[in-house]
């Protein structure tokens, strides 16, 4: 189209989980995103639309692993 072309990526899967509990105002949630660290591309504009050898590819998030802690007041 309007930006010179266009590109297909392949398809991806990611994985997601969490693992919570509650106690009177507590809330503790131990999460892991992307679980397995898949690699995929989310965006891409070709190098048509942007100048040789200059492709643009947004990447899916890598595995993220973390402790949320919440206290209602």
């Amino acid at each position: 189209g309007s930006l010179g072309g266009s590109s297909t990526v392949p398809g991806f899967w990611m994985s997601d989980a969490s693992l919570g509990m509650e106690h009177d105002s507590w809330r503790v949630v131990l999460y892991l995103d992307n679980a397995f660290n898949a690699r995929g591309v989310t965006t891409a504009i070709p190098a048509s639309a942007v100048g040789p050898r200059q492709d643009v590819n947004w990447l899916s998030r890598p595995r993220t692993a973390g402790l949320r802690v919440r206290y209602k007041f």
